[in-house]
């Protein structure tokens, strides 16, 4: 593969609709990973309102053909702690975007007055953040009744 330019943006709720249509097919494998926890409707209707945060990474000569976007959300709990959590991931040689991409969604977070980030993720995402003071702190497990 060509040495590629990527560039990462947080895309504004205002032109949520106009981006929408190239970033669902990359959200639609995140979405199926939460086993019916969320929908694209939802992050749709969320990113819009401004309750959570559409990232989008693209190349500089195919936009706005993504390779790859991302949904963060703000939390604020009951103590005080204020975290960004990523909530969605997902895109095509995430090798050459996700270092990059974390860095910018660590700025905003520090901007936005959090006290650090949170993530769940797949086993295969720890690669990106094990060598950048990321701590693996929880395994997610899930028991769904058989109806």
């Amino acid at each position: 593969m060509n040495k590629m330019t990527i560039k990462n943006t947080l895309v504004q709720p205002k032109d949520i609709p106009t981006i929408w249509s190239f970033a669902e097919k990359h959200l639609k494998k995140s979405v199926n990973r939460s086993y019916g926890r969320i929908s694209l409707n939802d992050l749709f209707t969320e990113c819009v309102m401004g309750q959570s945060h559409l990232w989008i990474f693209y190349r500089d000569d195919e936009y706005p053909d993504l390779i790859g976007c991302g949904i963060t959300q703000i939390n604020d709990y009951p103590s005080g702690l204020r975290m960004l959590n990523i909530d969605h991931l997902s895109g095509k040689n995430q090798e050459l975007w996700t270092k990059d991409g974390l860095k910018k969604v660590e700025s905003f977070a520090k901007d936005s007055g959090c006290d650090g980030i949170e993530a769940l993720g797949r086993p295969g995402f720890w690669n990106w953040l094990k060598d950048d003071n990321w701590g693996k702190i929880a395994v997610a497990y899930q028991k769904k009744f058989v109806q």
